[in-house]
């Protein structure tokens, strides 16, 4: 699983059990087309107001579809998208 990081470092506090890269100087899409390319199945992007309100968006490289939700929900959405 990857993690954009859009605005600051918030990996240790948010997802302490999953591996992520930062993409600070990036933009979304520049990162999404690369790990759409090595083949990553999901990205969560950390939003700037993720801190804040505790959401963030999922999204699936297959549909490129785009889920906000809590970050609270990403493990076990993952897992139902998974199977």
């Amino acid at each position: 699983m990857y993690l954009t990081i859009t605005e600051g470092t918030y990996k240790a506090s948010l997802f302490p059990a999953i591996s992520t890269q930062c993409s600070l100087h990036t933009s979304a899409d520049v990162c999404y087309a690369y790990q759409d390319e090595i083949g990553t199945p999901y990205c969560i992007t950390v939003l700037e107001s993720t801190l804040t309100n505790g959401i963030v968006m999922l999204r699936s490289r297959n549909t490129t579809l785009q889920e906000y939700m809590h970050v609270s929900d990403i493990l076990s959405t993952v897992k139902s998208h998974l199977g």
